[in-house]
């Protein structure tokens, strides 16, 4: 794999100069045809491991489970970096993981066509999105890896009103970003950044995502 640092110089300076804004925020919304395959995905995602994020009781219908979640998240990846083909790609990542259940994912959340890569998203509830860019991503120490990408999505608000149809996709860090530790009361010690320390999704280049790692 080649690392971040290696990649050529006019093409990393403005990402690495950058911090998210709340006008960076992307949402996507999916339609009746993607809520029904990311709520079936769900369940075969459960048996791969269990979810890091704490349930809450009062989850929508749609967001009724952390593993919908982090499904919406991936899709909402898909969808912003192939368009159009995001969900066919990401159809073909959830069949090459539902073949092998128990092995889980790996942590990769993204899958270009023919490989998955080492993309990892980070997809919790959130109830008011005006505080989004308050809050930290956060990583456990079992989910960090270096020379890894990690995107910070929220679901539940958009605009100021709730969405149980939509993702907002926040922004994005390297590993090397989230090195620091603390330790989160409840939850130990793990990796975070603050949101507003995150990189704009707009600087999340297809040049950026050719050179990661995966399998």
């Amino acid at each position: 794999m080649i690392p971040l640092t290696e990649i050529p110089i006019p093409v990393i300076m403005s990402v690495v100069i950058s911090m998210v804004k709340r006008d960076d925020f992307v949402v996507i919304k999916f339609n009746e045809e993607e809520l029904k395959e990311l709520n079936s995905n769900a369940g075969e995602a459960t048996l791969g491991g269990n979810s890091q994020v704490r349930s809450s009781a009062d989850r929508s219908k749609t967001c009724s489970s952390d593993q919908v979640v982090g499904q919406m998240g991936e899709l909402a990846l898909h969808k912003f970096a192939f368009g159009d083909r995001g969900f066919e790609f990401y159809k073909k990542s959830r069949a090459k993981r539902n073949a092998t259940p128990h092995r889980g994912d790996d942590g990769q959340d993204f899958f270009d066509g023919e490989k998955h890569i080492d993309i990892d998203v980070k997809c919790t509830r959130l109830k008011e999105d005006a505080k989004a860019i308050r809050y930290n991503m956060v990583v456990p120490s079992k989910e960090f890896y270096h020379d890894w990408i990690y995107v910070q999505a929220f679901c539940g608000m958009a605009n100021g009103k709730e969405k149980n149809d939509a993702i907002v996709l926040v922004g994005w860090c390297i590993s090397e970003d989230i090195a620091e530790m603390r330790d989160f009361k409840g939850y130990g010690k793990r990796h975070f950044c603050g949101v507003h320390e995150l990189r704009p999704m707009s600087e999340l280049t297809p040049e950026i995502i050719a050179v990661q790692g995966g399998e």
